[in-house]
């Protein structure tokens, strides 16, 4: 029993030892001998010969096989998730690869309800403003700070709500009165709406790339911690000694 403790003892200050030295990286084996060990080699005496046949631990063993960080972030930068997969993460590859498609589906929704509402606007404005209007009673005096475009652009719609010289196109204004006019007044709630559903699809692009950067990140920052954690294995094994197989404990540490 005395020697037993002393073994276990020995081989915890081999690990301890291992670990201050390794902090750069690499590998060691160590190996204990239970020769002498009153018992051990007759419990042995029957494994000598399978595994003698059988690859040996660390002379023929293989260490864990470490995977690339700069293929994560490549993986995590074109899809969300993928270099989490990768990595074996499969919560946190699966979270990041459901916020892409749900930013994309957002996207794609906030964008059709505003083009829907542009065309709605665009046409309540070719009903009740008229250039012709505007130009027959157009008063110089109030001053003319915008020229209007020749084309129906997204600029031409904006203009003709926005500016206070474009109020006599309105079918419902009066001279003299108030220029916000109650169709004027409605033109505009509804450019409103259709600019608010289009900040909120540019949001979610913004975020789409965030999404990008910060996944392409953490699967690169997870797959270099998983690469630099100890991996042990701990097997018997058998070593030559001067031709005799001797029987030992081996312990691999790997960092």
């Amino acid at each position: 029993m005395r020697r037993v403790i002393t073994c276990a003892v020995w081989l915890s200050l081999l690990s301890i030892s291992c670990l201050a030295y390794g902090q750069s990286g690499g590998q060691a084996d160590f190996g204990l001998s239970f020769l002498g060990v009153p018992g051990f080699d007759r419990l042995l005496e029957g494994a000598v010969r399978p595994m003698q046949a059988a690859p040996l631990l660390p002379d023929g063993g293989t260490q864990p096989k470490q995977k690339k960080p700069l293929l994560g972030v490549v993986f995590s930068a074109a899809v969300p998730g993928t270099g989490e997969l990768y990595a074996g993460k499969w919560l946190k590859g699966a979270l990041f690869l459901a916020a892409e498609i749900g930013l994309w589906v957002g996207y794609s929704r906030f964008y059709a309800n505003g083009q829907e509402l542009e065309d709605e606007f665009q046409a309540y404005a070719d009903t009740y403003w008229s250039e012709a209007r505007w130009l027959e009673n157009y008063d110089p005096s109030h001053g003319a700070t915008h020229s209007l475009p020749e084309t129906k652009t997204q600029q031409y719609y904006e203009m003709i709500g926005k500016y206070d010289q474009f109020r006599t196109g309105w079918d419902d204004y009066v001279a003299g009165g108030d220029p916000l006019t109650p169709h004027r007044d409605a033109y505009e709630s509804m450019r409103h709406e259709s600019n608010v559903e289009f900040k909120y699809a540019s949001y979610c692009a913004m975020i789409v790339l965030a999404n990008h950067m910060i996944s392409a990140f953490d699967a690169g920052l997870t797959i270099r911690r998983d690469n630099q954690r100890i991996e042990t294995a701990m097997r018997m094994t058998l070593k030559n000694n001067r031709g005799v197989p001797v029987p030992c404990l081996c312990l691999r540490v790997c960092w």
